[in-house]
């Protein structure tokens, strides 16, 4: 499935996104570019986990996150957001084992090189 998830900046959209998901199998989907302007931890009706951290402060850049299903969400122990570029997402797979998911949104190669230097610092 191809979604341009920075355009989830808005409720219409993430929930159009929420709608597609339906059409697929999965587990846990990771998105980048989100835009979002504040951070969302949120259950959709269907009982779907939506997480996503906002984004970059100053501008309208970066911002990731998670779609989490329904049948996994009881099995998360954390999520954390350390930036607008890097969060990610621990979950219980068996009693004796756990899984943590990163995802991250780096920037192109032709960036900034602060900006490049930064995130990789992270």
């Amino acid at each position: 499935m191809a979604f341009r998830s920075k355009s989830v900046a808005t409720d219409d959209r993430l929930a159009e996104l929420l709608e597609k998901t339906k059409t697929i199998k999965y587990d846990i989907i990771g998105l980048s570019e989100t835009k979002r302007a504040a951070e969302i931890h949120m259950m959709h009706r269907d009982g779907t986990g939506v997480f996503l951290g906002k984004r970059n402060t100053t501008s309208v850049s970066g911002g990731v996150g998670f779609i989490v299903n329904s049948t996994v969400l009881p099995k998360i122990q954390e999520i954390k957001f350390l930036n607008h570029r890097i969060a990610y997402l621990t979950f219980q797979v068996d009693r004796r084992l756990s899984c943590t998911v990163f995802q991250v949104y780096a920037p192109v190669a032709d960036s900034d090189p602060e900006e490049l230097a930064d995130c990789l610092s992270q």
